[in-house]
């Protein structure tokens, strides 16, 4: 690094210190941590597909079982508390949202506030790789936590997105295109494909006719639609994460998709889906408590204002009395 890096910063700066200092020590660690790294990335890794992990404070390369160790005790931890790190996947989650940080060309996600406030409390698998990596299902999920400003609503907001990249894989899959983002499918030629993908999503049963989730297909077509009017308002924007040689036929095309949504989608996807939802609720037993049970609770309701006027009665420091 001295002799073919010296004019780096990194470099400069730790030839400035004494051999023996720890600082020195660090920032090399910290420099050969970062090559491993970019070779890491450049063998395309998604964490929960790879025994090996990148510690989300130093970039380590380490084994699953060891990255949650390290990252307590991690030395450059202290450094990046951007990351915050609160749930049973807490070091996974961490270290795919570096992975898919670095691996992502978009600029828009890394600004968005629910990198540090959804991304890590999300079970760190495919899908949630999708959901950090598509900007599309980014802003979506940034839009749904300015709406709800609690810190409760971070879970629903996570699983409005990953309701999204479930669809987004679907899409994919039956378009056999594999990379192509949620913001790239969004034209009016899609939607029967779109409509089918969100019935598998939904647990559709061609057979009879039912669903094993259908209010998650029928919250589809809402989601959608916001996701077009999203979409819509970064086109007239000019984001860079969504431009193309064509700007006003993606314009176009995203207004044509939401009209088919709007239109459609309740004689496609969401009445079938209703349908079904309110028969499973008839059919659904409905248990009524047994009398002697009412009975009690009758006679604990009756007796305690009873014994609430008795105390209060009885009380030496009750001015009213």
């Amino acid at each position: 690094m001295q002799r073919n890096h010296k004019e780096e910063k990194q470099v400069k700066e730790f030839m400035s210190l004494p051999m023996k200092d720890g600082k020195r020590s660090l920032i090399i660690k910290q420099l050969r941590n970062e090559g491993a790294f970019q070779m890491y990335l450049l063998n395309n890794h998604k964490v929960e597909e790879e025994v090996n992990y990148p510690c989300p404070f130093c970039k380590i390369i380490l084994s699953k079982n060891y990255l949650r160790r390290h990252t307590k005790l991690c030395k450059l931890r202290k450094l990046n508390e951007s990351e915050t790190l609160e749930n049973p996947y807490q070091s996974l989650a961490a270290s795919q949202t570096l992975v898919a940080m670095a691996s992502n060309t978009s600029k828009t996600i890394s600004k968005l506030n629910i990198r540090n406030e959804v991304f890590s409390i999300m079970r760190p698998d495919d899908i949630t790789y999708i959901v950090k990596t598509d900007p599309l299902i980014a802003l979506y999920g940034e839009v749904y936590l300015k709406k709800h400003n609690k810190k409760q609503m971070r879970h629903p907001c996570s699983n409005e997105m990953r309701e999204l990249a479930r669809l987004l894989m679907q899409i994919r899959y039956r378009l056999q295109i594999s990379d192509c983002s949620l913001a790239d499918i969004l034209v009016p030629e899609n939607f029967d494909t779109i409509v089918i993908s969100a019935k598998v999503v939904g647990g559709f049963n061609e057979v009879d006719k039912t669903f094993k989730a259908p209010s998650v297909s029928m919250h589809l077509g809402t989601s959608l639609k916001k996701v077009c009017d999203i979409l819509y308002a970064e086109l007239l924007k000019k984001n860079g994460d969504f431009l193309s040689e064509h700007d006003e036929a993606k314009i176009q095309n995203v207004e044509r998709l939401k009209q088919l949504i709007v239109s459609q989608w309740t004689n496609e996807v969401a009445g079938l889906a209703l349908k079904d939802l309110n028969e499973k609720k008839w059919n659904k037993p409905v248990v009524l408590p047994l009398t002697k049970d009412i009975l009690k609770f009758k006679d604990y309701v009756f007796a305690k204002p009873v014994g609430a006027q008795k105390t209060l009665a009885d009380s030496k420091n009750n001015r009213c009395i």
